[in-house]
């Protein structure tokens, strides 16, 4: 299983997508930036919540078929 996977990319930076989810149908990606990582800034702070709507902007949802067939085309 690809846990970074340089195939995606943030849409808002640009930086590789890393695989979040634990199981179940979707495969969950977020950005891999220092920018989306909203839990190294002080809670409360305007820096947190860029970086918090950062991450969030940049998650995407993948169907598990289709991270599947990726993983085909890849391996």
């Amino acid at each position: 299983m690809r846990v970074a996977d340089p195939e995606h990319r943030c849409k808002i930076c640009g930086a590789p997508m890393y695989r979040t989810d634990g199981g179940g149908s979707r495969v969950i990606l977020q950005c891999s930036s220092e920018e989306a990582m909203f839990w190294n800034f002080n809670r409360g702070t305007k820096e947190q919540s860029i970086s918090h709507k950062h991450f969030t902007e940049s998650t995407m949802n993948i169907p598990l078929k289709e991270w599947n067939e990726l993983e085909k085309v890849w391996n």
